[in-house]
């Protein structure tokens, strides 16, 4: 069997859910499926030996993402002869119903505006309404099965199945990588402090302000030691969040990342000290799923995904109040969980043990038994 994946967010958004979640699966393909991977532009992953690459230049725009939604992707997929294309966000499919959706973005619990957000110009909202249109062109919604209950009220499209938490294999790892390992000597080359917090959420307007609110209400008693790091964020976004940081004067404890190879993006939630994450979460690949894995206590905004994903492993903030209000409970959130050590000893042994169920092989089985449910064996 052959499997097409959408690669768009490896090439333009390598650190995003999609991209981790692609990664993942290409790191668990199943025995009998041949992984190929259609891409707008190169990535900076280190990809398996076993993956096939198809590369169709087109620019990184919202009419870029159309042409590639709309011809590029299934002209890549018709031309490989793959059984099935792979995707991760609502897109604009067309033809015969032949692509399973694995949801890796923000705002499935609830019925979200296409990515997020709402954006300006024509292509942007044709995305957005021919994104919507694509769910009814899915065979399957490949949900996880530890969020059984969550996102099952604005469902109503293909059969729902469901598949084992996952995260990529090299978060899953029991200590911290050292100094003198690749990996190690990238993160040595950014100069990071000894001790951070990690930020690796949207980087849309709303979700930095956010950020920026309630990390003002943190900053001055532990920023000094615990500054911000954000990772994940595109280079437009990296310089949204300059200028959010500049505007709250947070620039001396506030700094974001380029983007990071997934081996060194593994040893930077290692090395990180708390994962903040005031912002609604993915289904599959986003950074909770990853503070889990690595054993990180969290601090993060209640939501009925982000309680169900991460149950006792979670600080979360409910934001009933107005938005001053839920800033500085998040900021005193956080506070309280790098200052007080017994709590956040708990939150990591706690993420611990909840992560124990992320089993790549049982996932592997999981994920071939759907893709042949789909695609039955010729007889």
């Amino acid at each position: 069997m052959r499997v097409f994946y959408d690669g768009w967010d490896l090439a333009y958004q390598p650190n995003s859910p999609a991209a981790l979640h692609l990664l993942a699966l290409l790191g668990c393909s199943p025995p009998g499926v041949k992984a190929v991977v259609g891409l707008p532009a190169g990535a900076i992953h280190p990809l398996p030996d076993n993956v096939e690459c198809q590369i169709l230049a087109a620019p990184d725009s919202p009419g870029g993402r159309l042409g590639w939604e709309q011809r590029g992707l299934l002209r890549l997929k018709n031309r490989s002869g793959a059984d099935l294309l792979h995707t991760f966000a609502r897109t604009a499919l067309f033809g015969r119903k032949n692509a399973v959706l694995s949801p890796a973005e923000a705002g499935w619990e609830r019925q979200a505006p296409y990515r997020g957000g709402a954006k300006p110009g024509l292509a942007a909202r044709l995305l957005e309404a021919l994104g919507q249109g694509g769910l009814a062109r899915l065979r399957a919604l490949f949900w996880p099965a530890d969020l059984v209950d969550v996102g099952t009220q604005i469902w109503r499209g293909a059969p729902r199945l469901l598949l084992p938490p996952v995260v990529h294999p090299a978060f899953i790892q029991s200590e911290q990588p050292e100094p003198g390992r690749p990996e190690g000597g990238m993160l040595a080359s950014l100069s990071l402090p000894e001790t951070f917090v990690l930020y690796h959420g949207p980087g849309n307007l709303a979700a930095l302000r956010r950020l920026m609110s309630a990390w003002s209400w943190a900053a001055g008693p532990v920023g000094g030691y615990f500054p911000l790091l954000a990772a994940g964020l595109k280079e437009d976004e990296r310089l949204l969040f300059a200028k959010i940081a500049s505007e709250f004067e947070l620039e001396d404890t506030a700094h974001s990342l380029p983007a990071l190879d997934v081996h060194a993006l593994a040893a930077l939630y290692h090395a990180s000290s708390v994962v903040f994450h005031p912002a609604e979460t993915s289904p599959w690949g986003g950074s909770l799923r990853i503070a889990l894995a690595c054993a990180k206590p969290v601090v993060g905004l209640e939501t009925r995904m982000t309680d169900a994903l991460l149950g006792p492993a979670g600080y979360l903030v409910r934001g009933g109040g107005t938005a001053a209000e839920t800033s500085r409970a998040l900021g005193a959130a956080l506070i309280t969980v790098i200052v007080e050590e017994s709590l956040a000893a708990g939150l990591s042994e706690a993420a611990r043990e909840r992560a124990r169920g992320y089993d790549l092989e049982s996932f592997s089985r999981a994920l071939g038994e759907a893709y042949r449910t789909l695609v039955p064996e010729p007889q």
